[in-house]
């Protein structure tokens, strides 16, 4: 009896990058271009996220993904304009939604 086969580093890694379902599963009829309009998987099933194009979805992925990578690189090379830097992003960020929040 075998159990569940692990899956290569590298296909979870195009997975990630491209937008593709992490299990390779697919719970909607979303494109690249497209979002979903029905749902495919055999549960009936889908989360908000998975009806979002593929292009988004590699997009909020790689983004984040980034994102991290360049405030650690920041924090190794150039601490305090980093810090000043998300700082900054940070407090845009509070005043963008507490403008959306005040505007409901």
């Amino acid at each position: 009896m075998t159990g569940p086969q692990k899956t290569p580093a590298r296909v979870v890694f195009w997975r990630w990058t491209t937008g593709a379902p992490l299990d390779g599963m697919l719970r909607t009829d979303a494109t690249w271009l497209h979002p979903a309009t029905v749902v495919v998987h055999p549960s009936g099933r889908a989360y908000r996220w998975q009806y979002r194009p593929r292009w988004q979805r590699a997009a909020h992925r790689t983004g984040g993904t980034a994102l991290a990578l360049a405030e650690g690189y920041g924090q190794l090379a150039h601490p305090l304009l980093t810090d000043s830097l998300t700082a900054t992003t940070v407090a845009g960020g509070a005043v963008y939604v507490g403008n959306r929040v005040h505007r409901r």
